[in-house]
């Protein structure tokens, strides 16, 4: 397995917010963010052996603030009671 990192945006209170690209033996790809753990894309391999994109994320390179930040995430911070 392999994992690749590298910058995906830039949060509104200036830190950096990174994309990781992570790849199996089998050629599965999946990059997700620190962010939320955000899903920007999702690769398997077909019956022929031909890498497919099955799950197309977000492609912002500013992450939002308020609630819109976690509109595509898979963790978030718990509302407030």
């Amino acid at each position: 397995m392999s994992v690749k990192k590298e910058i995906f945006g830039i949060h509104p209170s200036g830190k950096e917010v990174y994309k990781f690209e992570i790849v199996n033996k089998q050629g599965m790809k999946a990059v997700i963010t620190n962010f939320g753990a955000i899903l920007i894309s999702l690769f398997v391999k077909d019956k022929k052996g031909k890498g497919i994109q099955i799950i197309y994320g977000p492609q912002v390179t500013v992450i939002k603030s308020d609630f819109e930040e976690y509109e595509y995430s898979t963790v978030a911070e718990p509302p407030n009671p």
